[in-house]
């Protein structure tokens, strides 16, 4: 993230290093376009499949 309206540098710091960080976990806040909302009910569809799959199967499924 680059926001040039920030000038003060130890807020650049901080917000470029917090940036950084839920990039490096993947969940960085990108724009979002209208595919989204498809996409995650085509997610969830997903999981809930995988799931069913892993129950018929007989494979617990581990919860932290």
């Amino acid at each position: 993230m680059s926001d040039s309206k920030i000038e003060d540098a130890v807020a650049r710091f901080l917000i470029d290093q917090f940036t950084t960080f839920l990039e490096r976990q993947r969940m960085a806040i990108q724009h979002v376009g209208k595919e989204y909302v498809t996409g995650m009910e085509a997610y969830a569809r997903l999981v809930a499949l995988i799931r069913q799959a892993l129950d018929r199967a007989g494979i617990p499924i581990p919860y932290r």
